[in-house]
């Protein structure tokens, strides 16, 4: 985790950091320091929460569209056996061999 407060007190200034004011007392800053690190655990917490939520969410939407695809397959090739018997039973055969065009698919 990368420190959200500075190291050292807001009179010692680096090289780098010349242009940063100088006007927060230790106070101020301990104050900040704790501001943020309160938002930033708050915020994790919650977006940790909606991550497991999501996830049983997922799963939940995995083993029902498992169920579907197994309850389809299952049904349509009943469903096609159900048409082959039917076609044998009237005596139509198959009619797109007599050279008309299947129907569509929607």
């Amino acid at each position: 985790m990368l420190p959200l407060c500075p190291r050292k007190g807001p009179g010692e200034a680096s090289s780098q950091e010349t242009s940063e004011p100088l006007s927060l007392d230790t106070n101020s800053w301990a104050q900040i320091c704790q501001k943020l690190q309160d938002f930033s655990r708050g915020t994790q917490a919650e977006l940790e929460r909606e991550r497991a939520q999501l996830l049983v969410r997922a799963t939940k939407a995995e083993e029902q569209l498992s169920e579907l695809q197994e309850y389809v397959d299952q049904h349509l090739g009943r469903y096609k056996q159900e048409i082959l018997r039917l076609r044998k039973l009237v005596g139509a055969g198959d009619p797109w061999k007599a050279g008309t065009t299947p129907p569509a698919n929607p």
